[in-house]
């Protein structure tokens, strides 16, 4: 980020226009020259104003009178953005902008990240695909608003189906499968993960499981593989029995996440 200028950005910004033949929006530029334009200039529309480029003010998008209320879709949207997930308000001198944007590999998790965010609010989020990624972003101040009020205590007391779907967003995120060795029985390794490093978060988790019946055990190591030296945690669910209640009660909405799951629960015979 550094080696960026007013100079730099501002070539780089005319060379897209005159590529694409029209003023690029924050989709059609590089993820660092973006963030390059919002350092130097203050924000991506100043760093087009700058050069005669036409702008687009971000809208106010208002969202359902309802959705302030904590049900399955709001639930499942919390627990994905505590997961890969994230949500946050952006300041400038003349207005504050919200986005909530999910970044993934698997699309059929981005796009029903995508309809739940639109069930949930009432406004359309912007998908795309690029290099291989899958991108939702929804841009509403209103929506960041709700979803920074809720606490996880709200989770706990509240009813199995807004529990249950918090915990598919956690899973869809941050879980997954083990099952190596299925055609040998006494070789195989079959278990249901999750990871993460808050530990509320963490014993959140427990809790909700503990509620929907599902048995489980929880690990913790600080060398998580990732490079991180914080203290991670995992749980662990295992059993035929306790895989069945999974599939049953919060299974993925991600398919080769759940057809492992499948798979897992088949090998049993």
């Amino acid at each position: 980020m550094s080696h960026w200028s007013r100079k730099k950005i501002a070539e780089a910004l005319k060379g897209i226009y005159r590529k694409i033949g029209h003023s690029p929006s924050a989709r059609e530029v590089e993820p660092v020259l973006y963030q390059a334009s919002r350092k130097c200039f203050g924000s991506f529309n100043k760093a087009k104003k700058s050069l005669g480029l036409k702008t687009t003010l971000l809208k106010h998008h208002q969202i359902n009178k309802k959705a302030k209320i904590l049900r399955e879709d709001l639930a499942y949207i919390f627990g994905v953005i505590e997961g890969d997930g994230y949500c946050r308000k952006r300041k400038n001198t003349k207005r504050t902008s919200g986005e909530i944007i999910l970044k993934v590999k698997d699309k059929d998790f981005a796009e029903e990240f995508a309809n739940r965010l639109k069930r949930w609010s009432g406004v359309n989020p912007k998908y795309w695909e690029k290099d291989g990624e899958f991108f939702t972003a929804l841009y509403s101040v209103d929506a960041v608003d709700v979803i920074k009020k809720i606490r996880l205590r709200e989770l706990i007391i509240s009813n199995k189906k807004v529990k249950s779907n918090f915990l598919k967003g956690m899973y869809d995120s941050e879980g997954g499968v083990i099952g190596t060795n299925l055609n040998r029985r006494k070789f195989a390794c079959r278990w249901i993960h999750f990871s993460n490093n808050n530990e509320k978060l963490v014993k959140t988790v427990n809790r909700i499981l503990n509620d929907l019946g599902i048995p489980h055990k929880i690990k913790s190591r600080i060398h998580s593989g990732f490079g991180s030296k914080k203290l991670q945690y995992e749980v662990l669910i295992f059993g035929l029995e306790n895989f069945k209640k999974f599939y049953k009660n919060i299974g993925f909405s991600i398919k080769r996440k759940q057809n492992k799951l499948l798979e897992v629960i088949e090998s049993y015979g």
